[in-house]
């Protein structure tokens, strides 16, 4: 049978860029299994209890995938239950693994689980279903905490087709594969045995390109990052995972050699690139080009299907983002006298007829994310009702709708989960696709959405399944369930999306009873969920908006690390990490970030989403532990008290920082005199003494849960090293910079010399 720990894997590079992240890694990629304590006893007879005189048996010509699959499975029933199968055939308990292409299914990965008293059949149509099969019986086990099974017959089949996330250490360049290192098959098994169907990777078109059409446009290694390429399909395969790719493109310079051989090819220039342009996309030689390259990579690599977005990235065309936007919304001389969604409708559903042509049962999902800035509506509808047949629609399901917060509205923008959807928008693109007769697929997150960045998951399970819920009423066919943040880490969150994408599936309350029980402890599972429940009710208050959830800024991207800012045009001594790519600043000096609700309303609705935290918290930590008795639940229960008490201290951060710049920017503009500056300065002391008590407490959050603030993918994240200089800073303002202006005040009166000290006196 064929293993995988024990593989010779190819040398890992791990750009280790925060000390955490071979720790994590190692964990991720372990080819162990935790051992899950259980009650021998009396097996009920409308159950099937497997134990060691059972046997497992593959047909002789088992296909690799399904015995990968029967391999993990042998070993979770070894290393958690302490089950090694009997090599004896006399033996009466078998589970028997079987392929049978008459079964009736929809799906490749559709099976059938038989379960009686003394054998367990699976049964797949294809290799695909046998091994999701394994899978899913690991799954059940797993939820069930014990290798017992209800008799009876399960038809399983997929409800999401794809069901997709994005890998923990597939970094963000889209000309780097990091392979091996972001695909070590522990890790990939990982993902099947959560029940996702594969993972998309965003991969620029260039490194790959090879073309007979257009050659001057060739890359003289994507002969090599093509077998790459098709050996991440093949690794991925093993494990039953598909493979999707997101095809981005990027502007050339005005003197590249295809310009100058084919100045028609020209297409507008792209804004903030300095001259540069893309193919003008309504150009037959450059929609030659794409089928071209689209067909190819299908053929070559065997990839599941492509991803192409058509707003405002992806695959840019002349109406992405052009440096002159008039009324025909390009200054492309060629796109300006077209219909710009009918000439971007051409140019995709070109790329999926060739793909169809080539493989058709690959797939072509048209992505028309923040197009709204071209299109005819905010909505692009319109749009989604040009594509052909051979395309699948993908969409933001949360995206567009209002959020508002004391009267003030604002957008919700990408992937939230405050908004459970699906929004107005969505469904308005949902009913064009499905008038055009096309598969529509939902874009959210499962883990790490923009609401609160840089942390494993949002702990508020309850909404999740809310959200996943609505996400198959809507009747959607599949999803993609991450972006480029942080990855799928086995949290719950995470762990829900991949339980929900199958149908059977257990009511969404008793699945995450179950899964709190088999984490947490039998006894801790209803407090357990009441806390979830509270941290559900903390996130209808969120203020959600385009600036308080910028990315790669503020304290919902670098969470309680977030420094106070005295002096705006000197921020203190700080750790390089706060500035990317050492120019950019992560943290805020003022307060724009509150825009459009404005510094008092962001105060009010965040002290009410701290006050149902903070009760979500008490209740996670009033839970028992089993201390060594059960070394995997308690190491659980720590790290996921620490993670909600690590948001708590972010929530706190946002507060404290409203509450300090808001008197801070009181000081400097307002008229003062001795006896206001001193109540001021206090205040704005004892505002940096509260939140020098919150980081430390935040940093032993992170200490207890080292995936707090760890985003290996985008390398932009919040570390040790940045909450110690955060803390070395706040104790600066504390004890060094506020003394010293009141000092400043006093000497430039000619009063006596007066300090700020904590035992209230003025006087030095």
């Amino acid at each position: 049978m064929v293993t995988i720990d024990t593989m010779k894997m190819p040398a890992c590079r791990l750009a280790v860029r925060d000390p955490r992240s071979p720790r994590i890694y190692r964990s991720l990629t372990d080819p162990h299994f935790p051992r899950i304590p259980w009650k021998r006893g009396r097996c009920p007879a409308s159950e099937a209890e497997v134990n060691r005189h059972w046997r497992l048996e593959l047909e002789k010509d088992a296909p690799e995938m399904v015995r990968v699959a029967a391999w993990d499975f042998s070993r979770f029933l070894a290393e958690s239950f302490g089950i090694v199968f009997s090599k004896n055939t006399h033996k009466t308990g078998r589970i028997q693994v079987r392929i049978d292409p008459s079964v009736r299914t929809v799906s490749k990965r559709d099976h059938r689980i038989e379960i009686a008293r003394d054998r367990i059949e699976v049964i797949g149509v294809s290799e695909w279903g046998t091994a999701c099969g394994l899978y899913h019986l690991q799954r059940l086990m797993r939820l069930n905490r014990a290798p017992r099974l209800a008799c009876g017959v399960i038809h399983a089949a997929l409800a999401l087709d794809p069901s997709l996330t994005h890998l923990a250490f597939k970094q963000g360049n889209m000309s780097n594969l990091n392979y091996p290192e972001a695909y070590h098959e522990n890790y990939l098994v990982r993902i099947a045995r959560a029940g996702y169907t594969g993972f998309h990777l965003d991969l620029d078109l260039g490194f790959l390109c090879q073309s007979k059409i257009l050659p001057e446009l060739n890359d003289p290694k994507a002969a090599r990052n093509l077998a790459t390429l098709r050996d991440i399909v093949a690794r991925s395969r093993r494990c039953a995972l598909d493979v999707h790719v997101v095809l981005y493109l990027h502007p050339l310079a005005p003197d590249h050699p295809v310009f100058r051989h084919h100045p028609d090819l020209a297409g507008s220039e792209i804004l903030f690139t300095h001259g540069r342009r893309i193919l003008c996309g309504s150009h037959p030689l450059a929609r030659r080009f794409y089928e071209e390259q689209a067909a190819r990579l299908v053929r070559e690599t065997r990839l599941a299907g492509l991803i192409l977005i058509v707003g405002c990235e992806g695959l840019l065309h002349c109406y992405t983002a052009p440096v002159a936007r008039p009324r025909n919304q390009t200054d492309c001389l060629r796109c300006g006298k077209k219909d710009p969604e009918q000439t971007v409708a051409y140019l995709v559903n070109g790329i999926a007829h060739a793909v169809k042509q080539e493989r058709c049962e690959a797939r072509v999902a048209v992505w028309p994310y923040c197009s709204g800035t071209w299109t005819k509506t905010p909505n692009a509808k319109d749009l989604v009702s040009k594509l052909s047949a051979d395309c699948d629609f993908l969409g933001n399901f949360d995206t567009g709708d209002r959020c508002q917060r004391k009267g003030v509205e604002a957008v919700f923008t990408d992937y939230s989960l405050t908004n459970v959807g699906p929004s107005a928008d969505f469904r308005s693109q949902a009913a064009a696709a499905k008038r055009r007769g096309l598969k529509v697929l939902a874009k959210l997150e499962s883990g790490c959405p923009r609401d609160i960045h840089n942390v494993p998951s949002i702990p508020a399970n309850t909404r999740w399944a809310r959200k996943y819920a609505n996400v198959l009423e809507s009747g959607v066919s599949g999803a993609m369930f991450a972006w480029e943040f942080t990855g799928y880490t086995e949290e719950i969150a995470g762990e829900l999306a991949g339980w929900m994408s199958w149908r059977p599936c257990l009511p969404a309350r008793e699945l995450l009873r179950r899964l709190a029980a088999r984490d947490f402890g039998a006894r801790n599972a209803a407090g357990v969920l009441k806390a979830w429940r509270w941290f559900d009710r903390a996130m209808d208050w969120f203020p959600f908006s385009g600036f308080t959830t910028h990315f790669a800024r503020g304290s919902f991207f670098i969470g309680f690390t977030h420094p106070l800012i005295f002096d705006p045009h000197r921020p203190g001594e700080l750790s390089p990490q706060f500035w990317l790519h050492s120019t950019r600043m992560l943290f805020n000096v003022d307060l724009q970030w509150t825009h459009p609700f404005g510094a008092a309303n962001c105060l009010r609705t965040l002290r009410q989403m701290e006050q149902r935290w903070d009760r979500g918290c008490r209740l996670l930590e009033r839970i028992r532990s089993p201390g060594r008795k059960n070394s995997c639940v308690t190491a659980k229960q720590i790290e996921h008290q620490a993670l909600g008490r690590g948001i708590l201290c972010t929530l706190r951060t946002a507060i404290n920082l409203i509450r300090f710049h808001r008197l801070r920017d009181q000081y400097f503009h307002e008229a003062s005199n001795l006896r206001l500056v001193r109540r001021r300065l206090t205040a704005l002391r004892d505002i940096a003494k509260e939140e020098l008590a919150n980081a430390e407490e935040g940093l032993a959050c992170m200490q207890r849960n080292p995936r707090i603030g760890h985003d290996y993918v985008n390398g932009v994240q919040f570390t040790e090293e940045m909450a110690q200089s955060k803390i070395a800073h706040t104790r600066q303002i504390i004890d060094e910079v506020l003394p010293l202006r009141m000092f400043t005040h006093s000497f430039s009166m000619f009063a006596r010399d007066e300090t700020l000290r904590d035992d209230g006196r003025k006087w030095r």
